[in-house]
């Protein structure tokens, strides 16, 4: 079987990074399947998605979602922008059907629910079209569309020989409109061996060392911060309200940080911009280390003791599910897809969306209570090497490719 993977970013973001631990357990496992990429963008693959690939392409690709980070003009300009790059999708549906032809694809999995055109490609051509949905979408998502809920499930679906989602809470779209039939609900795996190695438990002490913990506790937020939607600033009034408690404790904010402000994409140099504001306003200047991009997430979870991840609206939330992995409480929002992956007072805490007070309370409880956070750590591993592994996914991945392919076009 030969398919086709239509991403969205070239490897860095967390849905290509999710395509290429697929691709790898694939390749690693011996399926028999060859892998091809069409990447978005001017840019290509990582080196680590490009090593497990049999072929690769950049392809220009819409996006039919809407851009709520930018400014109204900004926001204009860039859909001004992409229509002319891709000529309306035209030229995208033609690069990627001269893919298809040219590598002899058997299947297009499109691997986010944010471009429509590798879909709109496979129905044009006549082979079966996966559609794996990481986002959460429609009206009360991160990802509003220009569409209504009824008409993007409808046409995701029709599009679709199986429509794969990361969480219950990414199905809901589907369901909530009598869409449940092709839905997959299909967690990301953590590779939980990596993760607990000796060589990831040392390099989580050096970063402590570079940080400068010391004997201190580490509460993190793992999210970059060109991500507007990540709720940062709920974090950081939180480690307001800690403070004046007096609670001593090392607070850390890892992820990308943005590097221009010249771009119509400023959104993310406002933001962060915003963030600072906000910590100064609060009186938290020095006592929040902004510390940038951590490849080696792993390292990152061995180096933290409690994860704070605020987002209430995040499709999955890979960085809990990896924090749990190592055996670290996690404190969330009771919805989402970190709310699906939180058992409150089981692996961590799980509080009401958005309430300042309630994040701040659960952080100092697990502090205060040591044995409570060990035991939340002890039982999220647990949680994690039950749910989320990689041979399950691996195994259902691959049924689901195997289920279309005979299913056909529907």
């Amino acid at each position: 079987m030969k398919v086709l993977h239509i991403l969205n970013s070239p490897g860095g973001g967390g849905a290509s990074i999710c395509a290429q631990r697929f691709i790898q357990l694939s390749k690693e496992a011996g399926t028999g399947i060859e892998h091809y990429i069409a990447i978005s963008g001017g840019s290509q693959p990582t080196e680590g998605l490009a090593g497990y690939v049999d072929g690769w392409a950049v392809v220009p690709l819409r996006t039919w979602h809407k851009q709520i980070r930018l400014q109204p003009i900004p926001r204009f300009l860039s859909w001004m922008r992409m229509n002319q790059v891709t000529r309306f999708g035209n030229r995208s549906k033609d690069q990627i059907a001269e893919l298809i032809r040219k590598w002899k694809i058997d299947l297009v999995h499109t691997n986010t629910g944010l471009t429509p055109d590798g879909a709109y490609t496979a129905k044009r051509i006549g082979i079966p079209h996966v559609w794996h949905i990481r986002e959460s979408l429609g009206s009360q998502g991160l990802f509003p569309s220009h569409y209504s809920d009824k008409w993007l499930a409808e046409e995701i679906s029709a599009l679709s020989s199986t429509v794969i989602t990361v969480s219950n809470y990414t199905a809901k779209i589907f369901v909530d409109n009598g869409l449940p039939d092709k839905v997959k609900v299909i967690y990301d795996p953590v590779d939980y061996d990596r993760f607990n190695s000796l060589e990831a438990k040392e390099a989580g002490r050096l970063l402590q060392n570079d940080w400068g913990c010391d004997s201190q506790l580490v509460i993190a937020m793992v999210a970059s911060v060109t991500a507007t939607l990540k709720q940062h600033d709920l974090f950081i009034k939180a480690v307001g309200e800690l403070q004046k408690q007096n609670v001593q404790a090392k607070y850390v904010i890892v992820g990308n940080l943005p590097r221009a402000k010249s771009s119509i994409h400023r959104g993310g140099m406002d933001y962060y911009l915003r963030l600072k504001q906000l910590e100064h306003s609060l009186g938290l200047e020095g006592k929040i280390l902004w510390v940038g991009d951590c490849p080696d997430i792993s390292a990152v979870m061995n180096a933290i003791d409690i994860l704070v991840h605020p987002c209430e609206k995040e499709g999955f939330g890979m960085v809990a599910v990896e924090a749990m992995a190592v055996g670290k409480p996690v404190v969330g929002p009771s919805s989402g897809g970190i709310g699906e992956s939180i058992r409150d007072r089981l692996n961590g805490r799980a509080v009401s969306p958005g309430n300042v007070k309630q994040f701040a309370t659960a952080i100092q409880e697990l502090l205060t209570k040591p044995q409570l956070a060990d035991e939340y750590g002890a039982n999220g591993k647990s949680y994690v090497r039950e749910k989320f592994s990689t041979g399950e996914y691996l195994q259902r991945m691959v049924e689901v490719f195997h289920h279309s392919l005979t299913a056909g076009v529907q």
